[in-house]
């Protein structure tokens, strides 16, 4: 009876260590302590019991936007650094410049009317690093952020230049949508 007690007790052993094998892969017990078969057992369970837990995460949100919402349901002031580091400037889809109009007096003193703004020497658009205006047209060099690229353009009054195909066509709209 007692031999059978003792197989009884190993074969117990035998599936705690192989259930729990995966849970010592992972987090190995000090090498200067044994553990024993209670502590394996307690240790299987609990793995076994957290496996079973419902899922409380959040397929939509991070822990810490999880947080954020918590502390705001709450009514406490939370810290929103975090996501405002996670916004991303969009690149526009439908990028053109359309130069509407122009008005030359000399190379010092002129004014156009590009992408519905009113632009002269002394008020330009970030995108333009580089502009020669002509009675009847400009040469433009102009950042473009979805080619990360100055490309350079020579445009006529009422031509809109499209940057994505790289076609310059007439507005024959006259300006309207």
């Amino acid at each position: 009876m007692k031999n059978l007690h003792k197989i009884c007790m190993m074969a117990c052993l035998v599936f705690v260590v192989a259930a729990s094998a995966s849970v010592w892969a992972q987090a190995p017990a000090p090498a200067t302590q044994a553990m024993d078969p209670a502590a394996a057992a307690e240790t299987a369970a609990q793995k076994a019991a957290a496996e079973k837990a419902p899922f409380r995460g959040s397929l939509l949100f991070s822990g810490a936007e999880v947080q954020a919402l918590r502390e705001a349901v709450e009514g406490r002031q939370s810290n929103t650094a975090f996501l405002k580091a996670d916004s991303v400037e969009l690149i526009p889809i439908d990028r053109k410049i359309k130069l509407s109009g122009i008005y030359y007096k000399n190379d010092a003193s002129w004014i156009i009317w590009m992408n519905g703004y009113k632009l002269w020497p002394g008020y330009l658009l970030p995108e333009i690093h580089g502009i020669n205006v002509k009675k009847d047209r400009i040469d433009l060099r102009w950042y473009d952020i979805g080619l990360n690229d100055v490309i350079e353009v020579t445009l006529r009054p009422n031509q809109i230049y499209d940057i994505v195909t790289g076609i310059v066509y007439n507005d024959t709209a006259g300006g309207t949508k």
